[in-house]
């Protein structure tokens, strides 16, 4: 089965604006107000953080690239995450 993700995120995103429902894909389930339970509400929050800080390199990156490789990397990397 091929998957519609533009139809799939029109569909949350009408769900979130009209009823205030957000959907928790991972645990597959959805609430109105985005209540999943400790758990989940501490980890939605630090997604919500780390998507809108985009990706950086990993600290355990093995350090084999020049810098000028490591710039055009993280420059694609960044590109890839806009696209």
């Amino acid at each position: 089965m091929r998957r519609d993700y533009d139809k799939a995120d029109a569909i949350r995103d009408g769900l979130i604006n009209k009823y205030n429902v957000v959907i928790h894909d991972k645990a597959r389930e959805w609430s109105i107000g985005g209540d999943f339970g400790p758990e989940f509400n501490e980890e939605r929050r630090s997604n919500e953080v780390m998507s809108a800080r985009g990706y950086l390199e990993s600290q355990s990156s093995s350090p084999v690239l020049t810098e000028e490789e490591t710039t055009l990397v993280q420059d694609l990397v960044s590109q890839r995450w806009q696209a």
